[in-house]
């Protein structure tokens, strides 16, 4: 009987349910066990002086409830939800321009909820849901292009030496060499502001290898997912 007290008394925390406090007002209720299988960001956190609170709560800055819930639903699932994945393609070939800018601009949003997801996984010590966000990114990145906006949201999130930033990077300079002749001196400008762009660009297509800018962007534009990788 005091075994199977000392048992209860040893697994009591885990059953209880954590209050997750998010940058946006998102209020959750979360078993502490499934956060402590997460990572050992959550064990920290739990074990710290948070975990004699009466009222259990943890807040996490930096994260808004939609990605909490795809990293919810990540950690449930193991892969991320299929509502992420974006139109693209023939989805702009729409005859309706306001249809084709309504897609545009829904795809882009959930290329930004994406590197959200990275990052939230970068500052919580989740390795594998980081890669699976890059493949995500990879993929819609084939079929929409990484524009100045997502650019824009990493390179405010993520150092100059995050995989994120080398991706995105990449991505951008394929599009913005084929659609340089379209864009307005304004939108050119725009993207002048975005800190360490010009620099990156620069690099990417002006380099000093001798490699033809044609098989650069070949290169840039098909690099594996792997590549990008952050647990291999």
């Amino acid at each position: 009987m005091e075994d199977m007290e000392e048992i209860a008394k040893l697994t009591r925390p885990f059953s209880r349910s954590v209050k997750i406090v998010l940058e946006d007002g998102g209020r959750y209720f979360v078993q502490k066990a499934i956060l402590y299988n997460a990572s050992q960001y959550f064990v920290k956190a739990l074990e710290g002086s948070f975990i004699e609170s009466t009222e259990q709560v943890l807040k996490l800055p930096g994260c808004d409830s939609a990605t909490f819930d795809v990293f919810f639903f990540w950690l449930c699932k193991g892969n991320l939800p299929t509502t992420l994945q974006v139109i693209g393609g023939l989805g702009y070939q729409d005859r309706d321009v306001s249809t084709m800018r309504a897609r545009r601009s829904e795809d882009c949003e959930k290329q930004k909820l994406i590197v959200r997801t990275w990052c939230f996984g970068d500052a919580c010590l989740l390795p594998v849901l980081q890669d699976v966000a890059m493949r995500a990114l990879c993929a819609s990145s084939k079929a929409c292009p990484i524009t100045d906006e997502v650019l824009c949201l990493a390179v405010q999130t993520m150092p100059r030496d995050s995989a994120l930033w080398r991706l995105c990077f990449d991505k951008f300079a394929v599009f913005f060499y084929h659609a340089r002749d379209l864009m307005s001196e304004e939108w050119k400008d725009e993207i002048g502001q975005i800190p360490g762009a010009l620099k990156e660009l620069t690099e990417r297509l002006i380099p000093d290898d001798g490699i033809p800018i044609s098989s650069r962007l070949v290169s840039l534009g098909n690099g594996e997912d792997k590549d990008y990788f952050v647990d291999g």
